[in-house]
């Protein structure tokens, strides 16, 4: 009887503990500011990484994230492709987490483009969501990349290379990085030829 309370009281404490995390405590970041001569990016990057270490990547942690970035204003959409980012780089912190960082790859996406089509955009919520659509589609195709399928990674370079406008996204992770990507997608270009 004695072990089944300590489980019980063990179950509860972390219900309680898991339940304090809300979509207001994502919010708090999309608004962090940096110290002049810092990173914003790094300064959220951190306050996230604490938010998720605290919480221990659970399924709640994810799904509050997902719900605060399906809520999120045009202006802040790009939150998508950040916080993958993330995930995803040890310039920012040390938590990567790659499945997550796909995962909020594919939810931009798709997330984005149903914005896209709302035929009621006005010209500016136009560019921030394409914008933010060409960070989601290169993002995607260097995390491909990096994994090294050349044709998944080609596949979202070519879909960001379909619009103009996406060259002005492209999110540069240094020179050395960029070089290799761009000789990864000239050989999936070569063999799409062949």
């Amino acid at each position: 009887m004695r072990m089944k309370i300590i489980i019980l009281l063990f179950c509860f404490s972390t219900m309680v503990n898991a339940q304090e995390l809300t979509v207001d405590d994502f919010k708090s970041i999309e608004n962090l500011k940096a110290e002049v001569g810092e990173s914003s990016g790094k300064k959220k990057a951190r306050a996230l990484e604490e938010l998720y270490l605290k919480h221990n990547n659970s399924d709640l942690f994810q799904k509050i994230l997902l719900d605060y970035l399906k809520r999120t204003d045009y202006e802040h959409v790009n939150n998508y492709f950040w916080f993958a980012l993330y995930f995803m780089s040890d310039y920012y912190n040390d938590s990567i987490d790659l499945d997550f960082a796909i995962k909020l790859l594919t939810s931009g996406k798709t997330e984005i483009e149903g914005r896209i089509e709302n035929k009621d955009n006005t010209e500016e919520q136009k560019l921030y969501l394409t914008m933010a659509h060409c960070q989601i589609l290169w993002q995607t195709g260097i995390f491909y990349f990096n994994m090294d399928d050349l044709e998944k990674g080609g596949e979202f370079f070519d879909k960001a290379y379909e619009n103009s406008n996406c060259i002005h996204a492209f999110p540069a992770p240094g020179k050395e990085k960029k070089k290799v990507i761009y000789e990864k997608y000239a050989k999936y270009r070569e063999a799409k030829k062949n």
